[in-house]
């Protein structure tokens, strides 16, 4: 028992140092002096597990697996120890120590499993998870369990296989709700997500990645929080809402600054420099990119920094800086090779190949592209072999090997449709289309030409009819062959002509008449797209008129919204003033006679009835007054007359209020007319979520970016179906001043998942 306890004591004390520690080494050769005090229990393993794991962190996975693999050597030996003499009178194995030992193994398998996976090694990486899944059940661990399937269900989604990832997540999720693992549960959901994300449900993936931020916060756990917003900002990301992406990332990178998280930081700088980098602001990119890789030096972590001079060498190479991206790229190279990182190590060969392709070395292209080929199938990474092979076709292609170039395209092709990868078929039907041009093969050319076109429709989510994008992929193919099939001509005449001196008069004519037939065309065209031309100037000149007829109406809707919102509010003071000054100086002085009268008279109980009854409706009006009465912004900040509307407001309900500014300053700096409209609209929304939603609690995020005003409001009530067009006041009353504040209300609720109003006004 003491040894069982004692297991438990060190392991926490581990993980606590893993988190508040910030040097990796002294905590590493903390760990290996305690190996020393207990040469012979079970804390012997739970030791060396931990060494294990804080080398995996620090990126010295060789390290890192001597320390795993004598982990399983020592277990075995403790459980063999009724059949060794020596070993026998040393310990005593009962079944809380076999249990002990063989939970140390599954962390063991668990950790030679994750460096397989860091490594780029799958099969191996399935192996030991499934050796550590098969010691789980055999002692009945719960927890062991979900973190194997949970390890399996990650694996399966790396290598594209997002049905068997989901079946593997969701065994996960089921053992963490029956053990009540908080934080198990919201990681889960967090992958589920991702699972969702890469299918392209963005909507059930942002459903997940917010039950994830839910639990974290609900459990204070601020690293978790910090990674949720991260999922969420890269949801939004691949949604294209930019705006939205970079205000979570920003919130993870708050948070894991004011954690210390140095490796979440990275992550977060990371995130914003990828951001930049596709929308092609490639210094701002660069900016957060060395952000990240000077944060990243401080952990040593080397998986990291490959991956970080990788995209490094990329934004080089958008910028035809070759040399500098070639210069980064082997960076990346030589640091994935020293610690094994196959994912890595593939993706700098690919990196590499393309520089050498862009500047014309197909050679060294080629043998690069070819090492990628082998590293991916060393992964048995599907997705990386058929770009592999995507690549490798377009180089022989290039360089006139149509053969090898047909070899690999149809075996990327494969691949490609196994996975699902869209825009890898497009452009491998594009290389087959083009190989079978040059081989003379008009047929398949235009078997593929057709492939491509669908293809590249279905990502540009085009709604042309199947009629209409047959006739566009005929008369496209058609053009092209027919340009092939005049230069080929073209060729074939000047031979003729070399051959046969005597054509020359007739080569002569005919070159004569082509030369005319071409001009007439040329002219034709000319005059067709003139008249074209003239119609499209019309037609958007026409188009121009109705938008300003438009804008008219619509200004003409906002000024009458905003005279009325002006008007509601003079309204308000007015009734105000007339409750304080006239009933409630006339309830004051109802109250003052009452009382006076109250000195003389009999039946006192009866009369101090009265009395409370007065008192109550002139605190009832006095209320109403001040509910109506405009804020007072001119002396006093804008977030101060906000955080006491709230404090007042939170002794007179049950409701759990959490409010947070961002960049509090800017916010006070925003025009009075603005700072009243926002201070109504939270004070009718914590109205409606008190009378309708049945919420314990609300969060309130209110933030100043750049020239938006965003509001952030959300609880965990009964919610309704947003997707119905809803009539109630209140509701009505938000719309109108958003609007007229020419701002956008977004509003996401389910019945049974509580309600999130977003609101965003440009200031």
């Amino acid at each position: 028992m003491k040894y069982f306890l004692l297991y438990n004591w060190i392991l926490l004390a581990c993980l606590l140092n893993c988190r508040l520690c910030y040097s990796r080494d002294k905590q590493i050769d903390s760990l290996k002096a305690l190996l020393s005090t207990h040469p012979n229990d079970t804390t012997y393993i739970d030791v060396l597990n931990s060494i294990a794991r804080a080398l995996v962190d620090k990126g010295d996975y060789v390290s890192a697996l001597k320390y795993a693999d004598e982990v399983s050597t020592f277990a075995e030996s403790k459980l063999n120890a009724k059949t060794d003499p020596d070993l026998k009178q040393k310990i005593v194995i009962d079944d809380k120590i076999t249990r002990a030992i063989k939970q140390g193994m599954v962390v063991s398998f668990n950790t030679i499993g994750i460096l397989n996976d860091q490594k780029g090694d799958f099969t191996n990486a399935l192996n030991y998870y499934f050796k550590a899944l098969k010691v789980s059940e055999e002692i009945n661990y719960k927890k062991g369990m979900a973190r194997c399937y949970n390890h399996i269900g990650i694996i399966y989604d790396k290598q594209g296989d997002y049905n068997t990832a989901m079946v593997y997540q969701l065994k996960s999720l089921k053992i963490k709700e029956e053990i009540n693992d908080k934080f198990g549960i919201a990681r889960s959901f967090a992958n589920i997500a991702s699972i969702y994300k890469k299918k392209g449900d963005y909507t059930k993936a942002l459903d997940y990645a917010f039950r994830a931020t839910i639990i974290e916060k609900e459990n204070n756990g601020k690293e978790g929080t910090a990674s949720s917003y991260n999922n969420i900002g890269s949801i939004y990301y691949d949604q294209g809402n930019i705006t939205m992406a970079l205000e979570y990332y920003l919130k993870s990178l708050r948070i894991n600054e004011e954690n210390v998280d140095i490796k979440g930081t990275a992550d977060s700088y990371h995130n914003i420099g990828i951001l930049y980098k596709d929308q092609g602001d490639y210094p701002k990119a660069l900016e957060y990119y060395f952000k990240s890789l000077k944060t990243a030096r401080t952990i040593g972590s080397k998986d990291h920094l490959s991956l970080l001079f990788g995209d490094i060498g990329n934004i080089y190479y958008h910028q035809l800086n070759y040399s500098k991206a070639l210069e980064y790229h082997q960076k990346a190279l030589k640091l994935a090779d020293e610690i094994g990182y196959k994912e890595g190590i593939n993706n700098a060969y690919i990196n590499i190949g393309n520089v050498f392709e862009s500047t014309g070395d197909y050679s060294k292209s080629e043998e690069y592209y070819l090492k990628s080929l082998k590293t991916a199938e060393e992964m048995g990474d599907r997705t990386s072999i058929a770009i592999s092979c995507g690549n490798i076709a377009v180089v022989f292609f290039d360089q006139g090997n149509y053969f090898k170039a047909l070899e690999y395209a149809n075996k990327g092709l494969a691949l490609g449709k196994e996975v699902g990868y869209l825009d890898l078929i497009k452009d491998i039907q594009e290389t087959l289309s083009n190989i079978y041009l040059k081989t003379n093969q008009p047929a398949k050319a235009l078997e593929h030409y057709k492939e491509y076109i669908t293809a590249r429709d279905s990502l540009l989510n085009e709604k042309n009819t199947k009629k209409i994008t047959q006739a566009e992929m005929n008369y496209e193919f058609k053009k092209r062959q027919a340009i092939e099939k005049a230069e080929q001509e073209k060729k074939d005449a000047i031979v003729k002509a070399e051959i046969s001196k005597q054509k020359t008069v007739r080569n002569s004519l005919i070159i004569i008449f082509t030369l005319l037939l071409a001009t007439s065309i040329m002219l034709i065209t000319s005059y067709r797209r003139k008249i074209k031309t003239t119609q499209l100037l019309a037609q958007k000149n026409e188009e121009i008129h109705k938008q300003k007829v438009v804008d008219l109406l619509e200004k003409q809707r906002l000024k009458s919204m905003k005279d009325l919102i002006i008007g509601q509010e003079v309204e308000r003071h007015r009734i105000a003033r007339e409750l304080h000054d006239g009933m409630g100086g006339i309830m004051a002085g109802i109250k003052l006679k009452l009382i006076k009268i109250n000195s003389t008279f009999e039946k006192k109980q009866d009369l101090e009835s009265v009395i409370n009854n007065v008192d109550a409706a002139y605190n009832e009006i006095r209320t109403i007054s001040h509910n109506l009465t405009p804020p007072q912004l001119t002396n006093t900040a804008f977030t101060e007359v906000v955080k006491t509307f709230i404090e007042e407001f939170k002794p007179t309900t049950k409701l759990d209020i959490h409010l947070e500014f961002i960049e509090e300053e800017k916010l006070n700096e925003v025009s009075e007319k603005v700072q009243v409209e926002v201070y109504r609209i939270i004070q009718e929304l914590i109205k409606n979520i008190l009378k309708h939603s049945k919420a314990s609690k609300v969060v309130i995020d209110l933030s100043k970016y750049e020239n938006e005003l965003n509001l952030l409001v959300e609880d965990n009530g009964v919610g309704f179906d947003s997707s119905k067009k809803n009539t109630g006041i209140g509701l009505r009353n938000i719309q109108s001043r958003v609007e007229a504040l020419s701002g956008v209300l977004s509003i996401d609720s389910k019945t049974g998942w509580g309600s999130t109003f977003n609101i965003s006004i440009p200031c």
